[in-house]
């Protein structure tokens, strides 16, 4: 008779030192949740599936389908002790929303992933949208419950250059309280910001990095309708394009 032993695939983020381990915990910060009896889980749109099977694959987990108000969502949940008490060691709480929002704080993560975890972060409880008056502008916005965590944020991007601003609303889910909602508006910055969360990175959400696609490809991608476009002057130290499909104009930084 002849034993095998089965190898259990164990993911440790008692170091939180390589690129997915700061995704991941970027993400379990903004979509993720660590509940009582050691349960940790993500629930992200099937749309966004493919992403959250590519967690679940590198922690060796499965994930369902969950049908909710007659919407589809892909859920990772499963139970471990260690990786939950490690979570919860790197600031990412439970109840981080609510009761224990006054608590949260960016983690301790060496600056090399940095960019990861604000990605992970980003691609949960951040948005990049054409502004409805300047159509040809990229924002970006990253929301939170907590102020002392966004303040963390904010200082953090600035380290690295990014300016941002904040600003405060009634949370309409909670009496008294507020969502707290950061804007980076400038180009300069918002090209400085797309520099920073994807340098190295080899998991992301594809329908975001998407929109920030005429900052990376050399062919002049309109952030409208994604279609080719050609430069159409300089105003100042912006260069100026026009879209040959829609012929709605835009700009970048020089």
């Amino acid at each position: 008779m002849v034993c095998t032993l089965q190898v259990v695939k164990m993911i440790s983020l008692e170091n939180v030192d390589t690129e997915w381990k700061a995704y991941f915990l970027g993400l379990m910060y903004s979509d993720g949740c660590v509940s009582s009896r050691n349960k940790v889980s993500i629930l992200l749109k099937e749309e966004d599936g493919y992403l959250l099977e590519n967690i679940a694959k590198w922690l060796d987990k499965r994930t369902r389908l969950l049908e909710r108000l007659g919407r589809k969502y892909l859920v990772l949940s499963f139970r471990d002790r260690i990786l939950h008490k490690q979570l919860i060691h790197n600031g990412c709480l439970p109840r981080k929303s609510r009761e224990n929002k006054d608590d949260l704080v960016f983690p301790v993560i060496n600056e090399e992933n940095i960019g990861h975890f604000i990605r992970g972060f980003f691609d949960g409880d951040g948005s990049v949208y054409v502004p409805s008056k300047r159509a040809n502008l990229l924002y970006v916005e990253l929301v939170s419950t907590s102020y002392s965590f966004i303040q963390d944020l904010k200082d953090k991007l600035l380290e690295f250059g990014v300016e941002s601003h904040l600003y405060r609303k009634d949370d309409p889910r909670e009496n008294r309280s507020f969502i707290y909602r950061l804007f980076v508006t400038k180009q300069d910055m918002v090209k400085s910001f797309h520099s920073l969360i994807y340098k190295n990175s080899s998991i992301h959400l594809e329908r975001k990095r998407l929109r920030f696609s005429f900052y990376e490809k050399p062919i002049y991608q309109c952030p409208h309708c994604f279609s080719a476009s050609k430069k159409n002057g300089k105003r100042g130290n912006v260069q100026r394009y026009l879209c040959m499909s829609c012929n709605r104009g835009w700009s970048t930084p020089c």
